[in-house]
C-alpha cells in the first residue's frame, strides 16, 4: 500500500510540473508579447503571434480623410 502512494505522489509531482511548464510557456509566448504589443497601441495577431501596427486606408489611396465638398454645393 505505501508503494502505491509513492507511485501516485510521483506521477502528482509530474502533472504538476508539466502543468506548471505549460503555464510559463503560455506565459512567456503569448500573454507577455501580447500585451507589450497592445500597450504601444498596436495589434496583437494570436495567430501568428505577430504585431502589427494598423495603417489608415487613406495611406495606402492617397485620398483624403473626410470628402471635399464641390464649391456651391
Amino acid at each position: 500500500m505505501y508503494q502505491s502512494f509513492t507511485i501516485l505522489r510521483r506521477i502528482m509531482l509530474v502533472i504538476f510540473a508539466l502543468v506548471c511548464v505549460g503555464l510559463w510557456g503560455y506565459q512567456l509566448l503569448y500573454a507577455i508579447p501580447r500585451k507589450a504589443c497592445e500597450a504601444k497601441g498596436d495589434w496583437w495577431d494570436w495567430q501568428d503571434r505577430a504585431c502589427g501596427i494598423p495603417m489608415p486606408l487613406t495611406s495606402l489611396t492617397h485620398r483624403p480623410a473626410h470628402p471635399v465638398k464641390a464649391p456651391g454645393a
